[in-house]
């Protein structure tokens, strides 16, 4: 089949690649923006998360003259964002490249004109995303579960989705598929020697694993409804685990459903990140191997059973020849083992309702339920007013219920806690998001808790966030 000549051609160009061509170099992207009004900024985002954990964001002025320019750290041939205003357009760098960008402010995406080294990657990228474009938007992505994973959909993918049988939606896949191929093909055939072989194996790697992706998807989700039997899951055995191009993020979110769906299709009830980090053992290698193990490394030590992962994580230092990932999953584990179960818990020093100073330290001797919350979040008081019915009893026991507010402002905190008659210990955190003992605790999201034990140190956090048995925990400690 086409894409199987085509990964023929990516597998000996890997195999052409030294390991040392891994390392990171520099890129230069230029341009000039005609008519920026009032916005003098304009960002461009590289996605670091699947070798570092991090997006990193480059920004520069726009000078008088509409020009700008950045340099920019690229490890692997991947899309980056470029960001003006509210507008973003995505654009296909690689080490050591040079792009040139110039567009029109109030037109921005739509005006974009490309040159230098990178520029006919760059125009072939515009017009294959001109035909299958990308969404750009985080919030209108649709997910669906199956198992550990959560596959990701375009608003547009999934009313495909939901309106077609196997049969056309397959048969639209495969035309969508064939199209594009036949538009690099024609564009490549007009300007010979134009694309770089990179980007001719990146743009490979996106189009086939998009493919494949969503079929997967498709079958895996549906399935029930269809009636889809595994004899149409065949396709999986056509599609090649095993691709260097782990800048492309199709093939990283194909390696991922794949082997959740293997594991689930199993029926094994084990450590789901565990066993596909050794699933993947077994068939990768390489960058590919890297990757997915340290992203199982990262996921497993996220999960509610992160000491499961203690014994691979230890192997992958030992073993992975890359040292991003290794820089990964060395910051996960920190993060994880700072929270972990007898570490010492942040000390913080802050007022409560009557002005008092409140100290973590004056609990110690009593098990403490740290709570994370603000009267602007319904699931902080939801869970506030799900945990009242056990309160009473447990602060007989000795538990100390302390509750730090991230509200901003300290009046509305105050009659929030008044007429819904909450008890315990209130703190305010000055700053409210921006607050110490917020990056001490590294709370990101609302409701969080913790579970601190009499000696201060963190407890065992219960698999369940059903109050009865933070209730059960929380009595354990008030014994031992």
């Amino acid at each position: 089949m086409i894409y199987k000549l085509r990964l023929l051609f990516s597998l000996l160009f890997i195999l052409a690649m030294a390991p040392d061509s891994v390392f990171s170099q520099n890129t230069l992207v230029r341009g000039t923006l005609t008519n920026p009004g009032l916005t003098k900024m304009i960002s461009i985002e590289v996605n670091e998360k699947f070798l570092t954990n991090e997006n990193i964001n480059y920004e520069s002025n726009i000078l008088e003259d509409g020009s700008f320019a950045f340099a920019v750290q690229v490890n692997k041939p991947q899309f980056a964002v470029l960001h003006y205003a509210r507008n973003t357009a995505l654009v296909y760098l690689e080490p050591n490249d040079t792009l040139y960008v110039d567009s029109d402010a109030n037109s921005f995406q739509y005006s974009l004109q490309f040159s230098g080294k990178g520029g006919p990657n760059n125009k072939m990228l515009a017009k294959y995303l001109k035909q299958n474009p990308r969404e750009m938007d985080p919030f209108a992505i649709i997910q669906y579960r199956k198992g550990s994973y959560y596959y990701r959909v375009s608003p547009k993918k999934d009313e495909w989705m939901n309106g077609m049988n196997p049969s056309q939606f397959n048969a639209k896949m495969d035309m969508r598929k064939e199209k594009a191929f036949s538009e690099i093909d024609f564009y490549h055939a007009n300007n010979p020697g134009k694309l770089s072989n990179q980007f001719r194996e990146f743009i490979t790697t996106e189009i086939i694993y998009d493919w494949a992706y969503h079929k997967l998807l498709y079958c895996d989700v549906y399935k029930n409804k269809y009636g889809i039997t595994d004899a149409q899951f065949s396709f999986l055995e056509e599609i090649p685990l095993n691709n260097e191009m782990i800048g492309n993020f199709w093939y990283r979110e194909y390696l991922r459903a794949y082997f959740s769906y293997q594991f689930t299709k199993s029926g094994r009830t084990d450590n789901s990140f565990l066993a596909q980090y050794d699933e993947a053992s077994k068939v990768l290698n390489g960058l590919s191997l890297s990757y997915f193990q340290s992203e199982m490394i990262v996921n497993g030590f996220r999960s509610k059973e992160p000491k499961a992962m203690q014994g691979r994580y230890w192997d992958f230092v030992k073993q992975n020849p890359y040292p991003y990932f290794e820089d990964k999953v060395i910051s996960t584990y920190s993060k994880v083992m700072k929270y972990a179960e007898g570490a010492i818990a942040p000390y913080f020093d802050l007022k409560d309702m009557q002005g008092r100073q409140i100290k973590l330290e004056d609990f110690k001797g009593h098990p403490v339920y740290l709570n994370f919350w603000a009267s602007w979040c319904r699931p902080c008081m939801k869970k506030m007013n799900a945990m009242r019915p056990f309160q009473q009893e447990l602060e007989r026991e000795g538990v100390v219920f302390l509750n730090i507010s991230l509200d901003q402002n300290e009046s509305t905190w105050k009659q929030t806690i008044q007429s819904n008659n909450f008890t315990g210990v209130h703190i305010l955190a000055p700053e409210n998001i921006k607050s110490d003992v917020v990056r001490s605790y590294e709370v990101s999201v609302l409701p969080q808790y913790f579970i601190i034990n009499k000696q201060g140190a963190f407890a065992k956090k219960p698999t369940s966030a059903d109050p009865g048995i933070i209730t059960e925990s929380l009595k354990w400690l008030s014994k031992n």
